[in-house]
């Protein structure tokens, strides 16, 4: 047991190690490059600089050499001033108010990276924006329309009534112009050093319920802790934001606090920024740590994979092969894990950040597979830092190696109606309306109320199903109020509502029919027997029809007078085709359905009325109303076999009634089961046992890989 943890221990450093050596070798190729950018002598001694680095971003050679050239490094004595330096840019009055007097200090151009880098020193604050918009002058100026871009940093000497409150809330603007939630504490920190001469501590206190956006502006100010405040200012002027003077008082820098901080120094030893949930890989006691072998190296609580998540954030649609390290952010969509043979397990997933889709891949041990299930979740939100790379298994560019992850909020912005007078929608469709809408009914009128909407009004169409779901949404404001309508239907009740009317009775008739025929060919058959009984609208027979037909011409088969018992001299004298058909007619005229077992029946009924050239107002009539209840039999038992009138009374449990293929007994007989049918619950309980027979058995036949389900190929 104890040799196994020390080989455990020793692989674990061993990966420590080689990560190291990864990140050391990357820190030294970042500072060989930046040591790249060596500084040549001053181009032009008298600082008119403009004609020279335009001609030099003209010449091809100079572009594609990778040098940084430098104009002047010396100290404020040797400073001038910005539109000494550049003459004749073009600037709005007001913006060149701003740079007046401003100081250029150095200026640098970066040639392989097309960068023009000018160091300013101001005695006023200059706000990001003005900032950004002298350095499109700038660009326009020296270059044109060549790709360049240029970089003002600037850096200011204020009076000592510029404390630091003061600094914080009348450059706040530029603060949350200028960076991202993530790196609010590195850039203050960094920009109040650089800018302003302050060594400042920034501390945060994460918070779960807190929202990004909270994060990125007003829980700015209100979250900070300032361990230490600022030395060496000057007590003189007033405090001017983009060539302005502002009142202090406006700032809200008390009086009391401007005194205070005239002799008090900061203690630059002041404690470390603090979190809620950071540690240093062992609890108190030294208790080894939740994550198993896993130890965490930020301070950040949220990080639970690398040291940091920090860089430039990236679209995933931006994405493509040979990037290099990526840092991206997004919702999980899916994950998926595979062990591999030597024990080690594959985990896999899709991350979106709703411009595009991206997968990752991360190699993981058992322990760290525990980690993994419970903080890499579908549906969550995180932000990933890795190396993009074609993946030659998946066949697609993924992030193969993950460097850091971390937990962040979701980052989506909820639409919202910012129109300062709110509208109410009078013509809403919710899913009650058919085939009209799908939206759900909560969640529209939820949305209402959220986007501040006095009312809402629901008018599907002709039902008022809604109402009641609606009326129990939660969350929504008390002055909120729900408009409940219908869309109604209006009838001309001057037109007849009745159509087709042959005068029959409002109360159901049903129509039970059935023929015989001389013979089973289709092309020469000759109907030889009508039978049909009449059902009331509780399925009972109240009435009957039977007829001879005398055919045409020949005499009977004798396998069809054994099969029906029909005799040549029992249609001798029989009424013929055309007035047992119009009797029939007639007699089934209030009937609303006309039922048939089978629909050889009905193409018996249309083949001979051509062949006759028989016409009849009734028998279109009767064609409409022609229904196959044997296909109806069929479907509620579950099968599409044709089933037999002799077996579907049989299934029932009861005796054929009558003579098979007489006409008004296999009418009655079907009139039988169509009843029962109407009855579910009894049907169901009698043919449950057939039904049972009837249902699709399981499939005996496999695929490979349901054959072959517990091989698995390595990747």
């Amino acid at each position: 047991m104890y040799a196994d943890e020390m080989q455990t221990q020793m692989d674990y450093e061993a990966q420590m190690a080689e990560q190291e050596m990864y990140e050391s070798q990357m820190y030294a190729d970042m500072q060989q490059e930046s040591a790249s950018y060596t500084q040549a002598d001053v181009h032009d001694s008298d600082w008119h600089i403009a004609d020279d680095m335009e001609e030099d971003a003209e010449d091809e050679d100079v572009v594609s050499d990778g040098s940084a050239t430098a104009v002047s490094d010396a100290g404020n004595e040797q400073a001038e001033l910005f539109m000494t330096v550049f003459p004749g840019v073009e600037m709005t009055k007001e913006l060149a108010g701003l740079f007046t007097e401003v100081y250029v200090t150095k200026v640098t151009i970066y040639d392989s990276k097309n960068i023009l880098q000018v160091d300013i020193r101001s005695r006023h604050i200059i706000s990001r924006p003005n900032i950004e918009k002298a350095e499109e002058c700038i660009r326009k100026f020296v270059f044109g329309n060549k790709r360049y871009t240029v970089q003002i940093r600037e850096h200011y000497t204020l009076s000592t009534q510029y404390n630091l409150e003061a600094i914080v809330k009348a450059y706040q603007d530029s603060i949350l112009y200028d960076i991202h939630a993530e790196k609010i504490k590195a850039y203050m920190e960094e920009m109040f050093q650089e800018r302003f001469d302050l060594n400042v501590n920034v501390a945060f206190e994460y918070s779960e319920a807190d929202k990004e956006k909270l994060r990125r502006a007003s829980a700015l100010v209100e979250q900070q802790k300032i361990d230490a405040i600022l030395n060496n200012l000057r007590d003189r002027g007033d405090i001017i934001v983009d060539g302005k003077a502002v009142d202090k008082d406006k700032l809200g820098v008390s009086k009391k606090e401007d005194k205070k901080s005239e002799g008090h120094k900061p203690d630059e030893k002041k404690a470390a920024p603090a979190s809620s949930g950071g540690d240093s890989g062992q609890k108190n006691g030294g208790e080894k740590e939740k994550f198993g072998r896993r130890r965490r190296y930020s301070d950040d609580p949220e990080v639970f994979i690398g040291r940091d998540v920090e860089g430039k954030l990236l679209e995933i649609s931006s994405i493509n092969d040979g990037i290099g390290e990526v840092v991206i952010h997004g919702q999980i969509m899916s994950t998926e894990e595979r062990e591999l043979r030597n024990g080690k397990i594959i985990l896999t997933g899709y991350i979106t950040d709703f411009t595009d889709t991206i997968g990752f891949k991360m190699f993981c041990s058992p322990e760290d597979m525990e980690v993994y299930r419970e903080e890499i979740q579908k549906g969550k939100f995180y932000r990933m830092k890795g190396l993009a790379e074609f993946d030659s298994y998946a066949k697609e560019v993924m992030i193969c190696r993950v460097l850091g992850m971390k937990h962040i909020q979701d980052f989506r912005v909820p639409r919202m109606d910012t129109y300062p007078e709110k509208r109410v929608e009078l013509h809403m469709h919710t899913k009650m309306s058919e085939m009209d809408s799908v939206v759900d009914i909560e969640t529209i009128v939820k949305r209402a109320s959220d986007w501040g909407h006095p009312a809402i009004a629901i008018t599907d169409h002709g039902v008022v199903q809604a109402f009641p779901i609606a009326n129990h949404t939660k969350g929504l404001r008390k002055d909120f109020k729900i408009i409940y309508g219908v869309e109604g239907y209006f009838v001309d009740d001057l037109k007849d509502l009745v159509k087709n009317s042959r005068n029959q009775s409002l109360d159901s008739e049903y129509v039970v029919f059935d023929i015989e025929t001389t013979g089973l060919s289709k092309k020469h058959n000759k109907i030889i027997e009508i039978g049909a009984v009449k059902l009331d609208e509780d399925y009972n027979e109240i009435d009957s029809f039977k007829s001879y037909v005398k055919p045409a011409y020949g005499t009977m088969a004798s396998r069809i007078i054994k099969l029906t018992g029909i005799t040549d001299d029992m249609v001798e004298n029989a009424p013929s085709y055309a007035f047992a058909m119009g009797s029939f007619i007639e007699w089934c005229a209030d009937a609303d359905v006309i039922y048939a077992w089978s629909e050889n029946d009905l193409r018996q009924l249309r083949k001979e009325a051509r062949l006759k050239e028989y016409t009849h107002p009734g028998l279109e009539s009767i064609i409409s109303r022609w229904k196959d209840f044997q296909k109806e039999y069929a479907k509620l038992i579950g099968t599409s076999r044709r089933i037999s009138l002799s077996d579907a009374v049989f299934y029932l449990g009861e005796n054929f009634q009558g003579a098979e293929h007489d006409a008004l007994w296999d009418a009655r007989n079907t009139a039988e089961v169509f009843k029962l049918s109407k009855d579910e619950e009894n049907f169901f309980r009698i043919m449950a046992p057939v039904i049972d027979v009837y249902k699709p058995k399981k499939n005996l036949t496999y695929s490979l890989s349901e054959a072959f389900g517990d091989i698995h190929l390595g990747e």
